[in-house]
């Protein structure tokens, strides 16, 4: 009956509040009927029932009618919530992952507990204490590692060895003390010298630039940007600042307005709020002095950047302070709030909706989530940047040099559905020797050969578009009755697409090449060692630095006129 407590409570606590809305009387009508209902399905259902999920479902359900973003936290997900908007938790600090029905250490975090005690990538977890974990989820076996800082726990682990010319697997009992773990929300910054990745026609060896990756607005993270740059600064002059917020789906809303005060002058406008309440129509301003507002900015955005990252990017290109790169944003430009609840559970509310400096809203039209969704021109507004360059609203942040999608060959999607390069890694990695320079690093002949040999082993499989298009269209000739007459046609056609299918492990060597890189070099040299290596084979960035050599094309864009 918590729940039930805890709502009535909450009621109570707020009538002053609901008396003065113009719908009060719904509202009241409704919480009574509501009461009613829950305590006779309570009292007089034939079968036992669990009032705490009943009532769960129920808020789940009202809040399903409102936006997706509008949620009801229990108090088992708090600690889940708080680790998102401060970036901290109680563990043993690593990522897992589950595979072929098994628990795998993903990858522990540099520095951390889970890495002090000698856990690495592949490492398999058999027992938590006295749990087994056989058939146990990701958040089951989550939730039996984190803890309070400075309590034990002991794991049993499976691992590859690699002894004798060959590989076999031990087990190793491994006893960790949790800590509290911080996760830095800039996971990699560097300078990055344009003769590296350019093309000897468009080098300028005096040219370079700052790179900073922002995974998450958690709080801290601007003066995290700030203290990067700085700290860069302090090692070598840079020209140029890219800031990356691909894949960062935004957060505290004040964070954005402190990074974008990196870049702009005090006192400007960055984002205005407007909600039904009078207390959510505000102006946030840059409230300091910039660290910057000369170098030019590269702002790098994708569909994985939402909310805070589109004010960013949003703000920077109303502003004409920088030029954005990538492809459009998620759209998502709402505004939440969370409110307090009893019983240590929260309401993550949405109070209003956000809009950058030229007036307009991010806010995608509809909530299906979509990523090809088209907005028709009829249903957008032109809005005009500082300069006088046309902005829309109605859906993300278009960026002002797109860049196009890559089709993924059907062997390179089902390689990395199937996690084969994992397994793969989980056998390699015992033998191999150091990576000393990830910037240099290259996967051999020689690895590559032993890939090719272990997917054989696998018995891999995939299906390629043609494959399915083709079982369509003998499904649609036998509905035909044509299918017996071209029987023996579709049997050498199958065939000659086996063999094509054959040349593609090789075909798309670079490729998949990319994807056991990026497994190897995170093993040895952790997250930021893999974000370093990928550099080169970027090209979202690779783009961003031929602009960046182009100052007269990076100017024009800013001012067209």
């Amino acid at each position: 009956m918590k729940y039930l407590i805890l709502i009535l409570i909450t009621i109570s606590s707020s009538f002053a509040k609901l008396k003065a809305q113009p719908n009060y009387f719904e509202v009241s009508k409704g919480l009574e009927i509501f009461n009613g209902v829950f305590k006779e399905i309570n009292l007089y259902y034939v079968d036992d029932t669990k009032p705490g999920e009943l009532m769960e479902e129920a808020i789940k359900s009202m809040l399903k009618t409102l936006d997706p973003y509008t949620t009801f936290i229990p108090e088992s997900d708090i600690e889940d919530f708080r680790f998102q908007t401060t970036g901290q938790y109680g563990g043993i600090g690593s990522l897992i992952t589950k595979h072929d029905n098994d628990i795998y250490i993903a990858e522990p975090y540099k520095n951390f507990p889970a890495d002090n005690s000698g856990l690495k990538i592949g490492d398999k977890i058999i027992t938590i204490g006295e749990t087994s974990i056989i058939d146990k989820s990701v958040e089951d076996v989550s939730n039996l590692l984190k803890g309070e800082p400075g309590t034990k726990v002991e794991l049993t682990i499976k691992r590859k060895s690699y002894s004798n010319e060959e590989i076999s697997e031990i087990v190793l009992p491994i006893e960790i003390t949790r800590e509290k773990i911080t996760i830095s929300s800039v996971p990699y910054y560097g300078i990055i010298n344009l003769d590296y990745f350019l093309e000897d026609e468009i080098k300028n060896s005096e040219n370079k630039c700052a790179y900073v990756k922002l995974s998450r607005f958690t709080r801290g993270c601007a003066e995290e940007v700030k203290k990067a740059l700085i700290d860069l600064e302090n090692k070598e002059e840079f020209d140029n600042i890219i800031l990356d917020l691909r894949g960062n789906p935004g957060g505290l809303l004040n964070e954005s307005v402190d990074l974008c005060n990196l870049f702009i002058s005090k006192n400007e406008t960055v984002v205005s709020t407007k909600g039904r309440n009078n207390d959510w129509n505000k102006v946030y301003k840059t409230r300091k002095e910039a660290y910057d507002t000369e170098k030019p900015v590269i702002i790098l955005v994708d569909q994985g950047s939402a909310s805070a990252s589109e004010i960013v990017a949003g703000t920077i290109q109303d502003l004409d302070r920088g030029v954005v790169v990538g492809y459009k944003t998620f759209g998502k430009g709402l505004v939440q709030q969370t409110r307090k609840l009893d019983y240590n559970s929260q309401l993550k509310v949405t109070v209003a909706k956000y809009y950058t400096p030229s007036g307009r809203c991010i806010q995608k039209i509809n909530y299906s989530g979509e990523e090809n969704e088209t907005v028709p021109d009829s249903l957008k507004t032109e809005f005009k940047t500082k300069n006088g360059r046309s902005v829309f609203d109605g859906g993300g942040v278009e960026p002002d040099i797109k860049i196009n999608d890559d089709s993924i060959p059907a062997i390179l999607y089902d390689i990395a559905r199937k996690r084969l390069v994992f397994e793969f890694g989980n056998n390699y990695f015992p033998k191999m020797d150091t990576i000393n320079s990830t910037f240099e690093f290259q996967i051999s002949d020689d690895i590559y050969s032993e890939f090719v040999s272990f997917l054989e082993n696998s018995e891999f499989e995939f299906e390629t578009e043609s494959e399915r298009q083709l079982e369509i269209l003998k499904e649609v000739l036998n509905t035909e009755n044509y299918n017996t007459k071209l029987e023996n046609e579709f049997l050498k056609f199958e065939e000659m697409l086996r063999d094509i299918k054959k040349e593609d492990i090789f075909k798309f060597k670079k490729e998949i090449s990319v994807l056991i890189l990026d497994d190897l070099v995170t093993r040895q040299h952790y997250n930021k060692g893999r974000v370093e290596a990928m550099l080169k084979y970027d090209k979202t960035l690779i783009e961003t630095l031929k602009l960046l050599s182009d100052l007269e094309k990076y100017n024009e864009i800013l001012n067209p006129n």
